[in-house]
């Protein structure tokens, strides 16, 4: 498009010319927080009617943010008339949307009044009565006059306007369209505390939210006010954007191509700086961090740490596959192109984690009876479960990106292992009940959490930031073991992302037994597995108490 965003005193004419052909009142504050300009445009005959008009420096390749009292269009009629205005001159339309024939009908009273003013101050004192009353009659009349023109005006105006696809439907279309890559959109929702949050569209559960657990994240669809794909908005309810569908496309939009495949083809991160396209508020960006939702197919460790408020970057580089399975460098390098490949080349993927090995038999043996229970009933989540000799539990993931780094890693570990015994928990690790991550990942729960275990996590990972390597955790987390986890094939097979609660409704108390807490070991998550079927572990730091120690009571 050749458009380029109007400067000040190009938006200022523009402005005074509002107020010279529509006779209001107008308002201008500029440089509020990300808003060139603020304007404030009120009747003074009809206070009950007022407009504010939010303006970026962008403006007018970016639509004013409207916001209307009493007016006869609503703010998403007249951000409509906005979009269809996009790249010209808008807000003389915009105001006269919203003021409908109310200057003229309110020219129309002042001039009655005006003759009526004059024709009482002539007239004597003994007729000066009946002028007034007269004068109060015509004022009636000539309000009702222009109230039924404004709100035939405003009807006219709705229904010109095209119904817009819900948020429903927008989530209908991530789920099954395969050409709109779900791990790449973020959704902005209203909290109610914190004000619009966004958080990426894996983390949520989209069942019914009568049905989910205490851990599950649910949202109402109505609390929706955008959908991103990456940075880029393509669906607002407030604006009645909706590129996803075309709903409200107008004819300049067509003309253009506004269609959710080609911004995907062509989608760049430079077009979309950062904040340019989030309608969150810089407060609310703050809290748009929240828990990774481990939707890879195959993913070795699940790395859920549960940080309901906070977002861990993406779990493994297998998100970039289109089948989901993990990428090695070099296949990274040869599958990834153009603007994908810078883009996930810049995340921060953790490849290496440090746990608690489950080996107790007993523990082993009844998570396998909880899974044949699954898979009796499914038999499609038999490649979900977790095989016995790789359960774990995760104290954090970490980014090791050379041999040398997954060395001094494995030697600041032994180094620390006199400290780390110390703050060691002696309680072992108590497995007892399900809980379910997302709806996606089922899990032993740790109950109780064992007294210093938190502080233990904390020690350990200040460990290997003093070796100068890189831990992706660095909040509170919830210990768990998983037990099965969804992948994509599976979940397009069955038609649904998620683990029926019926599946294990029989087995959510059950008591797991106990794991002692003697060893952490340091894994990769490549796909190469040990002699026992455990993963890959460069590093081990087994724990070994004296009699008297494991005897002594804890101080905590």
């Amino acid at each position: 498009s050749s458009f380029e965003p109007h400067t000040k005193q190009q938006v200022l004419d523009e402005i005074s010319a509002i107020t010279e052909q529509l006779g209001v009142r107008c308002r201008v504050i500029d440089n509020v927080g990300s808003f060139q300009f603020v304007v404030s445009l009120a009747c003074d005959r009809s206070p009950q009617l007022a407009v504010k008009l939010q303006l970026t420096d962008q403006y007018p390749l970016e639509p004013p943010c409207v916001s209307v009292r009493s007016a006869p269009a609503t703010e998403a009629e007249l951000a409509t008339l906005a979009n269809s205005l996009r790249g010209r001159a808008m807000l003389q339309q915009l105001a006269a949307a919203a003021f409908p024939a109310g200057t003229a009908a309110l020219s129309a009273v002042n001039e009655a009044a005006e003759v009526s003013n004059s024709k009482q101050a002539a007239a004597p004192p003994s007729r000066q009565r009946r002028y007034e009353s007269a004068r109060t009659k015509r004022r009636r009349r000539a309000a009702a006059a222009a109230a039924a023109d404004e709100s035939k005006q405003a009807a006219s105006f709705k229904a010109k306007l095209k119904p817009m696809k819900t948020a429903d439907d927008v989530l209908k279309r991530i789920q099954w369209d395969e050409g709109i890559p779900a791990q790449d959109i973020f959704i902005g929702y209203l909290d109610r505390f914190k004000g619009v949050v966004e958080k990426q569209f894996d983390e949520f559960s989209w069942e019914d939210i009568a049905s989910v657990d205490y851990y599950t994240f649910v949202i109402p669809r109505h609390r929706i006010c955008y959908f991103k794909y990456r940075r880029a908005v393509i669906w607002d309810k407030r604006r009645r954007l909706d590129l996803v569908f075309g709903s409200t496309a107008t004819a300049d939009d067509v003309a253009e191509g506004a269609d959710i495949y080609k911004l995907i083809a062509n989608y760049r991160d430079e077009d979309y700086p950062d904040g340019e396209a989030s309608m969150a508020s810089a407060a609310s960006s703050s809290n748009s961090e929240a828990d990774e939702s481990d939707q890879s197919d195959e993913s070795d460790d699940d790395g859920v740490q549960v940080r309901l408020d906070r977002r861990v970057v993406e779990s493994a580089a297998q998100r970039c596959g289109d089948d989901g399975d993990s990428l090695s460098e070099g296949e990274d390098q040869a599958q990834l192109s153009g603007t994908a490949k810078v883009y996930w080349r810049d995340l921060l993927r953790p490849n290496f984690f440090v746990c608690v090995r489950v080996v107790d038999p007993a523990v082993a043996s009844a998570a396998a009876a909880v899974q044949a229970s699954i898979v009796r009933q499914q038999p499609a989540f038999a490649s979900c479960c977790i095989p016995p000799e790789m359960l774990h539990c995760t104290l954090a993931t970490l980014r090791l990106d050379s041999a040398e780094q997954v060395s001094a890693c494995s030697a600041a570990l032994s180094a620390a292992r006199s400290e780390l015994l110390a703050s060691l928990p002696r309680e072992p690790l108590r497995l007892r009940g399900l809980g379910c991550f997302f709806g996606r990942v089922l899990h032993a729960r740790v109950d109780p959490a064992p007294a210093g275990l938190t502080d233990f996590v904390d020690h350990l990972q200040a460990v290997i930031r003093a070796a100068g390597l890189q831990v992706l955790e660095t909040h509170e987390f919830v210990p768990h073991v998983t037990l099965l986890k969804t992948s994509r094939p599976v979940s397009r097979q069955l038609g649904s992302r998620l683990i029926p609660p019926r599946l294990y409704a029989g087995s959510e108390g059950v008591d797991f037994g106990e794991q002692p807490l003697d060893a952490v070991y340091l894994c990769s998550m490549e796909k190469a597995r040990g002699p026992d079927g455990f993963y890959m572990a460069p590093g081990c730091v087994k724990f070994v108490r004296t009699v008297l120690e494991q005897a002594a009571p804890s101080h905590d």
